[in-house]
């Protein structure tokens, strides 16, 4: 499509002399971006044992209205309460042999690990959210209970937010403390666990 554009006009012999020119433009269509793919595709899920390197195990335990999952020494017939934890595998576009996605829920329950930043605070934590199917959730809406599992050359696992990179579950070195979700530089919270499949 042209146009025409009138430029400059100049007085010679007393007369005016209009001198025009044209400039093409071209006109592309704009196409919608293709919607964004899914990030994380379900792969499968299976249960096991997690405790940390020191062999403190998980127990789901109740604060006030809230639940949240502990780190302490159970023996005996109290190894019952041990909490079976549910871990759902995904595959990525780019696959990585080095950190594999995960989400991580409680067998038997429709709770699984969130990372969050609560109101007011700078860091973020680690709880517990009521998800009724976890396969539902897309991109965004998952990426807060994703983690990436890593298996270290001590062979122990860690577990990497995916959406907080740098940050990993963690426990405390002290007994029956609340397990938390700690910056890669911690000196101090354990981050290594050890996994046993249940059957």
């Amino acid at each position: 499509m042209s146009s025409i554009y009138p430029c400059v006009s100049y007085r010679l012999n007393a007369e005016f002399f209009f001198f025009f020119f044209t400039e093409e433009i071209t006109c592309n269509k704009i196409e919608p971006q293709e919607a964004a793919k899914t990030q994380f595709l379900y792969n499968k899920t299976t249960v096991h044992i997690i405790r940390d390197y020191k062999q403190k195990c998980l127990e789901l335990q109740k604060f006030q209205d809230n639940v949240c999952l502990v780190a302490l020494f159970l023996q005996g017939e109290n190894i019952a309460q041990e909490a079976k934890i549910t871990v759902d595998t995904y595959y990525t576009p780019k696959p990585d042999i080095k950190k594999r996605p995960v989400t991580l829920g409680i067998a038997g329950r429709q709770l699984y690990l969130c990372c969050t930043v609560e109101e007011g605070m700078k860091d973020p934590v680690l709880c517990l959210k009521e998800v009724s199917d976890i396969k539902e959730k897309r991109n965004d809406d998952l990426l807060p209970f994703v983690f990436y599992k890593k298996l270290g050359s001590n062979r122990y696992n860690s577990f990497e937010s995916a959406a907080f990179p740098g940050y990993y579950i963690s426990t405390s070195q002290k007994d029956n403390q609340q397990v938390q979700l700690m910056p890669e530089d911690d000196q101090i919270f354990l981050r290594d666990f050890i996994m046993n499949p249940h059957f």
